[in-house]
């Protein structure tokens, strides 16, 4: 079997107004799921959107990923101020 992809956490920490920590996670609808599967149901956000990590839930790509691409919708959060955006995806090669 040719390894894919495998991820089990997507979530984006950014800076709010009051400088404390703001998540954005995956929520429904999926914009597009390409080439990407869900472990069980049939969308990819309930698979990603945990508080913490959990990988019972994942997304897996194609065999052989090269340009597998997934857009999901994330939850809302209040404008930024500028500074750093931190990106968190927990994801492995699978065989």
């Amino acid at each position: 079997m040719a390894a894919s992809l495998v991820v089990s956490y997507l979530a984006f920490t950014v800076p709010d107004v009051a400088g404390t920590a703001q998540y954005a996670r995956p929520t429904l609808p999926d914009v597009a799921a390409g080439t990407w599967t869900p472990s069980t149901g049939g969308d990819l956000a309930p698979m990603l959107d945990e508080t913490s990590y959990d990988d019972s839930d994942y997304i897996y790509s194609a065999a052989l990923p090269v340009s597998d691409t997934a857009k999901l919708t994330m939850s809302a959060i209040e404008p930024p101020n500028p500074g750093t955006v931190t990106i968190r995806i927990r994801g492995k090669w699978a065989t």
